[in-house]
């Protein structure tokens, strides 16, 4: 179906602020064990959701034109496919079914030229991605090697590699916290919040929000909205159940 998403693609190029890489060539196809219906060359950015039964579900962003984006089939077998980098990202191999496309057009304002582009929603095995892009894996390392008392200074690369951002999140309600986080994919939630958020205080990792497992051994409490946190800070019952309580809170109102 085809969907104006001047707002809500804004939205989405701005969150979306990291992704994981494909194992590649590697196929995309269908749906879990269906059909191949396009290539992906090494190193391609796609979303990600959770593992189920050995399969991902991802999202391919891409450049098209505007005579693709007015056709009832804009791809055909041996089409190339084109990030929004002008680069080379894989090969059609069958006909894409419609229901795996959300084409999209955005912009046509003065500074603000008309694109178009294309989602593409489909499956790979888990070989497909590579482990290291996860975030979950190389954040379990970390935790496992510090002991499960990383520093701020032990996620600086990290964070930079995976490009997380300043949180508003708990700093709504009570102050003295910094907060890192990077967003949910848009395939596990439409209106993302959080996949993982950093909280700190003076430099020490006080907790961590997650939607995602990370590592076996840590121990984690329900939050809100599929969200848990593991608490890292040594604290009495009474002061983690207020944290506890502030962070529930902190995503009242949050869309």
């Amino acid at each position: 179906m085809r969907r104006l998403a001047l707002i809500v693609l804004f939205t989405i190029l701005v969150l979306t602020t990291f992704a994981e890489r494909i194992d590649g060539p590697a196929n995309v196809r269908s749906a879990p064990k269906g059909t191949p219906i396009i290539s992906l060359n090494d190193n391609v950015d796609v979303g990600c959701s959770q593992l189920v039964n050995g399969w991902f579900t991802i999202s391919i962003s891409m450049k098209i034109s505007k005579e693709q984006y007015d056709s009832k089939t804009p791809f055909s077998r041996g089409d190339s496919l084109f990030n929004w980098q002008d680069e080379f990202i894989g090969t059609v191999l069958t006909n894409i079914p419609d229901s795996l496309q959300s084409p999209w057009y955005s912009g046509g304002a003065p500074g603000n030229p008309l694109r178009y582009g294309m989602d593409i929603y489909a499956s790979t095995y888990k070989s497909n991605i590579k482990p290291q892009s996860i975030p979950e894996i190389p954040l379990a390392a970390i935790l496992s090697r510090t002991k499960n008392r990383p520093t701020k200074e032990d996620l600086d690369q990290y964070m930079i590699d995976f490009n997380f951002t300043n949180s508003g999140i708990l700093p709504q309600l009570v102050k003295g916290y910094d907060e890192q986080m990077i967003y949910e994919s848009t395939i596990d939630d439409p209106s993302p919040m959080d996949r993982i958020r950093f909280i700190f205080r003076n430099s020490e990792l006080i907790a961590i929000v997650h939607t995602r497992p990370i590592g076996e051994f840590l121990s984690s409490q329900a939050l809100v909205r599929g969200r848990n946190i593991i608490i890292l800070k040594q604290m009495t019952p009474t002061e983690q159940q207020e944290f506890l309580e502030i962070n529930r809170r902190a995503y009242d109102g949050i869309d």
